[in-house]
């Protein structure tokens, strides 16, 4: 597993910040989530309400 350097993490964050998930994907960074919860965590989040 590769991991970002500093500019890396800046340069993404800096291009999703319009994201409407921005603030979940920044918290990611700073408190160094493990993948697995996050990316169920998101899957689960981005769907529809009501499908």
């Amino acid at each position: 597993m590769a991991v970002w350097t500093v500019a890396q993490t800046a340069r993404f964050l800096n291009g999703i910040r319009s994201h409407r998930l921005y603030a979940v994907y920044h918290l990611i960074v700073l408190r160094g989530l493990e993948t697995v919860a996050c990316s169920s965590w998101l899957v689960t989040t981005s769907r529809p309400v009501g499908r």
